[in-house]
């Protein structure tokens, strides 16, 4: 019997329940150590990274280093001040979506190593303002402005 239908049901699942581990988790920790890992920054910028993950994983792309780069780019340009304030760049960005594919699918996570982006991508950088955040994109990188 094919049980391959429930794929992207059970991925689906998932992805919706990392962020809730992450925050539960959080929580224990600074209920019982006092140290907090995490702030509203950091957790915005990981559940994004999160559900750029899922739709990747199911639009079946992880491998393609164009659509990771574009789902960071998306992080980046939905949450500027959060990513300037922890000073993240594009690969850290690119780092959180690709642990969470693996976290999402396992098998996944042998192409994480594998994606280089920014890397003779072959393809035009392409620009977008990010307001006053200070914070400027490329298909590439993420660079401060000072």
């Amino acid at each position: 019997m094919d049980f391959s239908f429930l794929q992207p049901i059970l991925t689906g699942l998932a992805t919706a329940a990392i962020p809730a581990g992450i925050t539960f988790g959080c929580v224990l920790l600074n209920k019982y150590t006092g140290v907090k890992i995490s702030d509203a920054n950091e957790l915005a910028i990981r559940r994004a990274a999160t559900t750029e993950a899922g739709k990747l994983v199911t639009a079946n792309t992880v491998a393609n280093p164009i659509a990771v780069a574009s789902s960071a780019n998306k992080v980046i340009t939905d949450l500027p001040k959060e990513v300037a304030a922890e000073a993240y760049t594009h690969s850290d960005i690119v780092d959180m979506i690709m642990s969470a594919v693996t976290i999402a699918y396992p098998p996944l996570g042998a192409l994480a190593p594998l994606i280089k982006i920014g890397e003779s991508l072959g393809s035009p950088t392409t620009s977008t303002s990010l307001g006053n955040s200070g914070v400027g994109t490329s298909l590439g990188n993420v660079t401060k402005s000072t």
